[in-house]
C-alpha cells in the first residue's frame, strides 16, 4: 500500500484584501513572525509586493516612516490594518472590495518578500 502523507509545509499561500485590512494567512505569515514592520509596494507587472523590515534595517527605514507599515502577527494569521492602505492597494490591482473581501494567492521570494500573483480560489 501506497501512502501519500500530508505536508502542510507546503499548503498554499494566501493574503486576502479586506476594505480595513490585509491578512495574511498562517503559510504566509510565516515570513513576517521575527517584524514588526513591512513595506508594501507594486512590482511592473502590478503584482503586489509586502517586504518585511528587519530589525537591522528599521533604523534607516524609520527616515522614510510614511513607507512603514505596522504587522501584528498571531498564531494563525498576520494583519496589517489600514483602511486607506487597503483602498490604496484595491486601487491599484483594480480590485472592487464593496461585495467581498478579496484572495490573493502568493509565493515569498527571499530578496524580495511576499508577492501577491493572483486570485486565489
Amino acid at each position: 500500500m501506497n501512502i501519500e502523507w500530508i505536508d502542510l509545509s507546503e499548503a498554499p499561500c494566501f493574503i486576502t484584501i479586506y476594505k480595513t485590512n490585509i491578512t495574511m494567512n498562517r503559510q504566509a505569515k510565516e515570513h513576517f513572525e521575527d517584524v514588526e514592520f513591512v513595506r508594501i509596494g507594486f512590482s511592473d507587472d502590478k503584482s503586489l509586493v509586502i517586504a518585511p523590515v528587519s530589525a537591522d534595517l528599521l533604523p534607516v527605514a524609520r527616515l522614510q516612516k510614511a513607507t512603514l507599515f505596522p504587522i501584528s502577527v498571531k498564531k494563525s494569521y498576520a494583519r496589517i490594518s489600514s483602511t486607506s492602505l487597503a483602498k490604496m492597494i484595491a486601487e491599484k490591482l483594480a480590485l472592487d472590495l464593496h461585495d467581498e473581501p478579496i484572495r490573493l494567492s502568493c509565493i515569498f521570494k527571499k530578496d524580495l518578500g511576499l508577492i501577491a500573483e493572483e486570485k486565489g480560489v
